[in-house]
């Protein structure tokens, strides 16, 4: 019908169509199916919506993890460089490989 209520009605939904070849009464037929599938693809559009704003903010906090953690390395490659005592020199490795490892693991993010 061309009434108002049904046009705004299908403006706002969404429907999947599915043809088929069919036998009706001894005749060969074609058989539409309509499917509303308008919450399906709302949910679509917001799970979207929803892995982008994931994305964004992953990398914002790789970003703002990642920056100090730099400094930290860096420190630990300046203290490496000066001090020269075997037991420093082992807990400066050990703490240098943490920070590699969790920067590893920021970036796999």
């Amino acid at each position: 019908t061309t009434d108002g209520k049904h046009k705004e009605l299908a403006s706002h939904q969404i429907f999947e169509v599915t043809i088929t070849q069919c036998e009706w009464f001894g005749e060969e037929a074609f058989m539409l199916i309509f499917q509303n599938i308008t919450l399906l693809e709302q949910a679509y559009i917001r799970v979207k919506q929803l892995d982008s704003l994931k994305s964004r903010w992953l990398r914002t906090v790789s970003h703002e993890l990642k920056t100090p953690l730099n400094g930290v390395m860096g420190v630990f490659h300046f203290l490496k460089q000066r001090d020269n005592s075997g037991k420093n020199q082992q807990l400066l490795q050990t703490g240098s490989h943490a920070a590699q490892t969790l920067l590893m693991y920021i970036s796999d993010l």
